[in-house]
C-alpha cells in the first residue's frame, strides 16, 4: 500500500512538472513572436542552449537575443532564462536568471535561482583550416536561497577558453574552464571543467549535437544550484536537437545522462532562443 502510494504521488508530481513545462513553453510561444520586430538580413538567432559547452558565435550587433527553457530531472525543476545583447561584431553581454526553482527531495521547496552576469568575446574568426577563438568571463550571484538548498550561498567567478571548428555538416565546440569561489570559507568550492561538443547538420532547419561535460572539483564537497548534483568527479553525456522555426527563432531539447553517478540521472531539457529586436 505504501509503494502504490509513492508511486501514486510520484505520477502526480510527474504530472504536475510536465503541465508547468508546457504553460511556461506554450505561453512563451506567442508572445516572442509576437514581440520579435521585423526580421533583417543581418538578424540571426545564436543559440548556446541546450548544450553545457558554448560556442565562438555571438549575438549580432544591437540585437536582443533570449534563451528560454525548463530542464527537469527526478529532484529539481529549473527555468532558466538568458538575455543577451550585441555590443560588436565580436562581442556580446548577457544576464542570466531563473524565475522558477522547485526541488522535491523530500519536503518540496521553491524559490528563484541565481543571477549570472557575463560577457563573451571572439578572438579570432575561423576558417576551415583555423578553428574560431573565444573567451567568456561571468560571475555568479547568491540570489537563490540557500537554507532551501535551492542556491549555495557563493559568489562564483567562471572562466572560459572556447574553440569552434566547423567543416561541412560537421561542427566542433571544445570548451575548458575554471569557476571559483569569490568568497573565502569553509564551504567555498573551486572546479576545473571540460567540454566536447560535436554537432551535426540533419536538414536545413534541423541539427543535433553529442556532448561530454566533465567537472572535477578541487575542494571537498559538492556544489548547490546546480541543475544536476555534482559529485568530486562529475561526467555527463548528453544528445540534444535543435530545429529552426526561422532564422531568429529556434527550438532545442536534450537529455542529459550523469554517467558517472550508479543511479544514471537524467535531466529533460526544453526551450528556445529568439533573436526578437534589435535596439541599435
Amino acid at each position: 500500500m505504501n509503494k502504490l502510494r509513492k508511486h501514486t504521488a510520484g505520477v502526480k508530481k510527474y504530472r504536475r512538472n510536465i503541465c508547468l513545462i508546457s504553460t511556461l513553453l506554450v505561453g512563451s510561444l506567442p508572445a516572442l513572436v509576437f514581440c520579435q520586430s521585423a526580421p533583417r538580413p543581418d538578424m540571426a538567432a545564436t543559440p548556446q542552449r541546450p548544450s553545457f559547452s558554448t560556442n565562438t558565435a555571438t549575438t549580432c550587433v544591437g540585437c536582443l537575443e533570449l534563451e528560454a527553457g525548463v530542464a527537469l530531472d527526478e529532484h529539481r525543476l529549473d527555468s532558466p532564462l538568458l538575455l543577451k545583447v550585441g555590443v560588436r561584431e565580436n562581442l556580446e553581454f548577457f544576464a542570466g536568471w531563473s524565475p522558477i526553482v522547485r526541488l522535491s527531495n523530500g519536503d518540496s521547496e521553491s524559490g528563484i535561482g541565481d543571477v549570472v552576469l557575463g560577457t563573451r568575446v571572439r578572438f579570432h574568426d575561423g576558417d576551415d583550416q583555423r578553428p574560431a577563438l573565444a573567451g567568456q568571463v561571468a560571475i555568479k550571484l547568491p540570489t537563490a536561497d540557500e537554507a532551501d538548498g535551492i542556491g549555495s550561498g557563493e559568489t562564483d567567478i567562471s572562466l572560459l577558453a572556447i574553440l569552434s571548428q566547423s567543416s561541412g555538416r560537421v561542427s566542433v565546440d571544445a570548451n575548458a574552464g575554471f569557476v571559483f569561489a569569490a568568497n573565502s570559507g569553509s564551504n567555498s568550492q573551486s572546479s576545473a571543467l571540460a567540454i566536447l561538443t560535436v554537432g551535426i547538420g540533419l536538414s536545413q532547419k534541423m541539427s543535433g549535437y553529442g556532448e561530454l561535460f566533465i567537472s572535477h572539483l578541487i575542494d571537498d564537497g559538492q556544489t548547490a544550484g546546480s541543475n544536476l548534483e555534482i559529485a568530486e568527479t562529475t561526467a555527463i553525456a548528453a544528445l540534444g536537437v535543435g530545429y529552426a522555426i526561422s532564422p531568429t527563432l529556434i527550438l532545442d531539447s536534450a537529455l542529459n545522462f550523469n554517467i558517472a553517478n550508479a543511479d544514471a540521472d537524467i535531466q529533460l531539457l526544453v526551450g528556445l532562443t529568439s533573436a526578437f529586436a534589435r535596439i541599435f
